[in-house]
Parts: C-alpha cells; sequence; structure tokens
C-alpha cells in the first residue's frame, strides 16, 4: 500500500508491507461464502459431509486468524500516517483561526483519510467474519451431535 502523498510504501512498526483493504476485505468475503453456500433443499448430510464441514470451518477459523491480524496491522499503520500528515498539515497551515487550521489539515489529508475509513471497514468485516466462523462451528457440531444420535436409533453402528 501506498500513502498517496509521500509515495512510500506504508509498513507496519516492523518494517513490513500493510496489506491494501480491498485485499483484506476481499479474502473475508472468500471466508464468508465459503462459510455459508446456499442450503440445497432435501439435502441430506452425511456423517462424512459433517466432518468435512467440520475440518472446513477449523481452516476458516485458522484464516480468518491471519486477516484480522494483518487488517489490524494495516488499520494502525494507516492511522499513524494519517495522524502524523494531519498534524504536519495542521502546523503547516497560516490561517488564523484553530478552525480553518483544522479545515486546512483536513482537506490537505483526505486521501489517507479515505484510506482510514477503508481500513477500519476491512477490518470490522474481517471481525465480522470470524465471528460467523465461530457460530457455523458450534452449529456444525450440533448438526454433528444430531447425525450420531439419528445413526444411533438406526442402528447403523456408527454412533461410536
Amino acid at each position: 500500500m501506498i500513502d498517496p502523498y509521500t509515495k512510500q510504501e506504508i509498513v507496519d512498526p516492523n518494517g513490513r508491507p500493510v496489506r491494501e483493504p480491498d485485499e483484506l476485505e476481499s479474502d473475508a468475503e472468500f471466508v464468508r461464502v465459503r462459510l455459508a453456500p446456499m442450503p440445497v433443499q432435501g439435502q441430506i448430510k452425511t456423517p462424512d459431509d459433517i466432518i468435512e464441514d467440520l475440518e472446513m470451518a477449523k481452516h476458516l477459523a485458522a484464516r480468518s486468524a491471519v486477516i484480522i491480524r494483518d487488517a489490524d496491522k494495516t488499520r494502525r499503520a494507516v492511522k499513524r500516517i494519517h495522524s502524523i500528515a494531519h498534524g504536519k498539515a495542521l502546523k503547516g497551515s497560516t490561517a488564523k483561526s484553530a478552525e480553518l487550521r483544522e479545515a486546512d489539515a483536513y482537506a490537505a489529508t483526505d486521501e489517507l483519510q479515505a484510506i482510514v475509513d477503508d481500513s477500519e471497514i476491512a477490518y470490522n468485516f474481517a471481525r465480522d467474519v470470524a465471528r460467523s466462523v465461530e457460530g457455523s462451528t458450534s452449529a456444525i457440531q450440533t448438526q454433528a451431535s444430531m447425525v450420531k444420535v439419528t445413526f444411533g436409533l438406526a442402528g447403523t453402528g456408527r454412533e461410536q
């Protein structure tokens, strides 16, 4: 991600480049779509389907944690860059009143503020998707219990 004013790459405190908010949002969207495909009417889930769903939920939970970490790094780095730029613009303003100096600084950093907003949206979306993964995992575990009981009642021997 490039700072629109300095044309330098935005990095986290450890000097590593941060990811674009659109890229983070796209990754979270992949998790969301994969987590909750459209249900098929009349579909009967087998124990193997449930096991596959649980494994996928575990994978998506781990992936969500990485997306949230990256989104948080992006959000913090962009906020830091914006704060510095805003302070410099405020200090460099020649306006006489504090309100006009603030307006100058706001106008001078509006592109960075848009990036801050985008990074906040990406972070919140990734966090909300991760919460959905947790809820879905619980629902899949409930399905697994129901399948176990159903097979036990049917006497198939798969209830162990």
